[in-house]
């Protein structure tokens, strides 16, 4: 099944156990930062999935650096295949 949220039963138990007062919106706070974790986890299980940490690139640098590499390959052309009847001269 895999890592799950923390659930209100085990929290009232952990509660009850540690004599440790939690106000209710510490205990809706500890779960949903439980699911944000697990649902995370389960994303990151994606190689193509983004480390968290980094930014996400804007619209505009994404054009910048497509701009940049079609500047840079923009002049290369795809070598043409040979065929029996035109060899391709190396240059």
């Amino acid at each position: 099944m895999g890592p799950v949220p923390v659930g209100w039963g085990e929290m009232a138990q952990w509660v009850r156990l540690t004599g440790t007062p939690v106000q209710p919106w510490q205990a809706r706070a500890l779960r949903a930062a439980s699911g944000a974790y697990v649902s995370q986890m389960h994303e990151s299980s994606d190689p193509a999935c983004p480390a968290p940490w980094l930014a996400v690139p804007e619209d505009e640098e994404r054009e910048r650096v497509a701009r940049q590499v079609r500047n840079i390959f923009g002049g290369r052309k795809t070598p043409r295949a040979a065929t029996p009847d035109k060899p391709v001269n190396p240059a």
